[in-house]
């Protein structure tokens, strides 16, 4: 899936928004690339939700993202991930970005809250790069990555 254009703000395999809705149960493989302004950092991708304000459960998603926030499953949460697992493939971001555009997390590109449920979910390490399972997490303060909820398996 190629997603090109500058007002996309979520793109997922499944789901772009998912607001206060349930997901689950779901199996996506493939690549996912978007093509944002650099002006505008407010890329979210997931390989099952691009922006994730409701719960996600038992998905999978097996393949590569390229976007400014990209997470293996959601690209950024505010809701609830279980069970879910990132296989495979490479997670990356444009090197024209800044450091802080530069989120990337096994599971989850960026959890934005302090509330969010996250259990039980694994993801691939990718190559030899250091890849958490959590790109930045909110939980913590200052916001910084984490493996709290999302393991590796490798």
């Amino acid at each position: 899936m190629r997603v090109a254009g500058f007002e996309v703000l979520g793109v997922g395999g499944v789901v772009g928004y998912n607001y206060g809705g349930t997901v689950s149960n779901c199996s996506v493989r493939g690549t996912i690339v978007t093509s944002p302004s650099f002006d505008d950092y407010e890329n979210y991708c997931g390989g099952i939700v691009g922006d994730n304000r409701g719960t996600v459960t038992d998905c999978t998603f097996e393949g590569s993202i390229y976007a400014h926030y990209s997470g293996g499953i959601i690209g950024r949460n505010f809701g609830n991930v279980t069970n879910c697992q990132k296989l495979g493939g490479k997670l990356s971001t444009d090197d024209r970005l800044t450091d802080v555009a530069k989120v990337i997390g096994g599971v989850i590109g960026w959890n934005n809250t302090s509330i969010a449920t996250i259990t039980g979910n694994t993801f691939d390490r990718i190559g030899s790069e250091q890849i958490w399972g959590i790109g930045r997490d909110s939980r913590l303060s200052p916001p910084r990555p984490d493996n709290t909820g999302a393991t590796p398996i490798n």
